[in-house]
């Protein structure tokens, strides 16, 4: 890559990374869940089609689900 195409890039990369970081498709909601006093969760995983957030909680030797801001067994 020649200097005047390093340059370019250089001048242009933040106004690329700007525009995609204020974008709506970037935009993600962040949920916080309450869990049950003494749950240790280990091995969180998200399923991708319902958004349901699954762990283990080694002390009480369950599976958890958390959906719709609750926690089920």
């Amino acid at each position: 890559m020649n200097r005047t195409t390093q340059r370019f890039i250089l001048r242009i990369a933040p106004a690329i990374v700007g525009a995609a970081l204020c974008s709506p498709a970037f935009a993600q909601t962040l949920y916080e869940f309450q869990l049950i006093a003494g749950m240790q969760p280990t091995d969180i995983d998200v399923d991708s089609n319902t958004g349901d957030v699954y762990f283990l909680d080694p002390p009480t030797q369950t599976i958890n689900r958390l959906s719709g801001g609750s926690v089920r067994q």
